[in-house]
């Protein structure tokens, strides 16, 4: 009753998992996050940029593939902290308690009693006539007030035909001595010691023709019902199969999985009832992927062990002492690198570029071969925990070629300006065409990720608040109408990717505060409330039944029935019917006497 879904356990547990919903929403907002930060750093168009032609720009984003190992560790601290356990909790009862889940499990249910009702039914029929109460009552009934006088009846009937005999035997040995009436003509035997004969007689004959009578009946009723308790003693899931169709028992056909249930709890409460089995572990269902599992796996392993495992997850979390995630080291990590790392300073020429016709030039000038290195960048820029040298930027590299020929105009991009290099400086040339190409990188079609509001325009979280009228719940967060985050992606320049990616720093870092936040509102509701609910309801009951649950009290129930009845009831039975037949052999004797 407590799976049913209008129950107050179910009722219970919604409540509950509604009220801690902004866990997972703001869980979510994170998520969504390092999403689109992923979604930047892996796409094409950033990683390799290319003109609007398609002609590959030969700079690649070396930051990008630099930031995918912190980007996963971040991942995995979103997972593994107090906030991702208490989701993993909230989740897990909820997917296990609710839908298409709790349905399949109250199936389940369903289908492990139908083959113990089955069974039920059937050793009901088999035995109901001899274990029904009103049965038995009325058999108590009918002895207490009809055998035992009949018993008492046939007793004295047997004493009084025995009192005539053994009288009229002695009476004839002690006084009757006449021999011969010629000699004693004047002694008339005694009439008394004929009729007393007589009467033995003439009883004696109807109490042996009713002896036997009964003994016979006995004897005709104890003969089969021996035969069938050799059966009964012997009975298992096999035997019963192969009798089956005999006497139409089609419950115990084999043939479904109801039938096979059924054989298998003969097999295993009544044959094998010493090793006292877990009758869950006999009950067969079908699991999610259509496999046959037991009860017990479903109920216990798959039902309790899941939502166990996330308490316990939940608690060991809770014992660590680090349950803010803006302060987990990983998230700290990436944070910092996007913080401290441009992406345009980090976007560099490829190896085979020296090797194109219009830049391998500049590696006749030893004062250029550096700035084959140059990145996209304006100013130089040094890799966070580099000693190392700077890498070049786009105006120190101007700079230099400024030096090697005539200045010009602005390049309109950085502080870089154009020089007319002397036609014998080749290096100086080719250094022009690859300050050219930087101008292409910065301006090629990059692509950005936002979020993209209800209205379709794109959104970001900077002005994000909590909602003072509900708890729990923020504004401006991006969010649509139905509580998810849809990616909004659309091209831009390079100084926009760069900007961005950087803007992450602060967005992560507001998105892992609410999720602290959060957390701190709604843990107690998890692990204490929803924890204390799904124990009492569920977790408790699961024991009682998952591990209580034993049937070898069945076959030794049953073994007690064939012990009593055909042992000890059906002996005492033939006991009786020899009693008869000794009885009617006695009377016999003293009709003959």
């Amino acid at each position: 009753a407590s799976l049913k879904s209008d129950s107050s356990f179910i009722t219970e547990v919604q409540n509950l998992v509604s009220e801690t919903a902004p866990i997972q929403t703001s869980m979510d907002l994170v998520s969504a996050h390092l999403g689109n930060l992923a979604e930047m750093l892996t796409s094409v168009d950033n990683v390799k940029p290319k003109d609007s032609s398609g002609q590959d720009l030969l700079h690649e984003c070396t930051l990008c593939a630099q930031l995918a190992g912190p980007l996963n560790q971040a991942n995995a601290a979103l997972t593994a902290g107090v906030a991702g356990a208490l989701t993993g909790v909230r989740e897990t009862v909820n997917s296990q308690l609710s839908g298409d889940k709790l349905t399949n499990l109250q199936k389940s249910m369903d289908d492990a009693a139908a083959p113990l009702n089955g069974f039920k039914t059937s050793l009901h029929t088999a035995f109901g006539a001899v274990l029904n109460d009103d049965l038995l009552g009325k058999a108590t009934n009918s002895v207490s007030n009809y055998a035992i006088p009949a018993v008492g009846f046939l007793i004295l009937w047997a004493i009084v035909i025995s009192c005539c005999g053994v009288t009229s035997t002695v009476w004839w040995a002690i006084f009757d001595k006449t021999t011969d009436v010629e000699e004693a003509p004047d002694e008339v035997p005694s009439k008394s010691i004929h009729r007393l004969a007589g009467c033995t007689w003439c009883n004696g004959c109807f109490f042996l023709l009713f002896s036997f009578m009964i003994g016979g009946i006995i004897y005709l009723f104890a003969a089969p019902v021996s035969s069938l308790c050799l059966i009964l003693d012997d009975m298992s899931g096999t035997m019963i199969k192969d009798i089956s169709g005999a006497f139409k028992l089609d419950q115990f056909s084999g043939k479904d999985d109801t039938s096979k249930t059924l054989l298998d709890v003969m097999d295993g409460c009544i044959r094998d009832w010493s090793t006292n089995p877990n009758l869950l572990n006999l009950v067969k269902v079908k699991a999610e992927n259509g496999t046959s599992i037991t009860m017990y796996e479903r109920i216990v392993g798959d039902t309790k062990g899941k939502i166990k495992k996330e308490f316990d997850g939940l608690g060991t979390a809770l014992g660590t002492g680090q349950d803010k995630l803006a302060a987990d080291a990983n998230i700290v990590s990436l944070r910092q690198t996007l913080k401290d790392t441009r992406m345009d300073a980090m976007m560099i020429p490829t190896a085979n570029l020296q090797n194109e016709n219009a830049y391998k030039d500049m590696a006749t000038d030893a004062s250029l071969v550096p700035y084959y290195a140059a990145s996209a960048a304006c100013a130089d820029f040094t890799p966070p925990g580099s000693s190392g040298d700077a890498i070049k930027g786009i105006d120190s590299f101007s700079n230099k070629l400024n030096t090697l020929g005539t200045v010009g105009a602005n390049m309109g991009m950085c502080s870089a300006k154009e020089t007319s290099c002397p036609s014998s400086n080749a290096a100086c040339t080719a250094g022009m065409n690859l300050l050219n190409l930087k101008k292409k990188v910065k301006a090629a079609s990059y692509k950005c990720a936002y979020f993209k509001s209800d209205s379709g325009t794109k959104c970001e979280i900077d002005n994000m608040q909590v909602d003072s009228s509900s708890a729990n719940k923020y504004l401006n967060d991006c969010s649509r109408t139905d509580g998810k985050w849809e990616r909004l992606t659309e091209a831009c320049t390079l100084d926009t990717f760069t900007s961005l990616v950087q803007k992450y720093d602060a967005t992560i870092d507001l998105a892992a505060k609410r999720v602290d936040t959060v957390s701190t509102a709604i843990k107690n509701k998890i692990n204490v409330d929803l924890k204390k609910t799904v124990d009492k309801y569920l977790m408790t009951e699961i024991d009682l039944i998952g591990e209580g649950l034993s049937c070898g009290f069945m076959g030794q129930e049953y073994q007690g029935f064939i012990d009593g009845f055909c042992f000890q009831a059906l002996s005492g039975f033939f006991g009786i019917g020899q009693a008869y037949v000794a009885c009617g052999v006695c009377a016999i004797l003293l009709c003959l006497m």
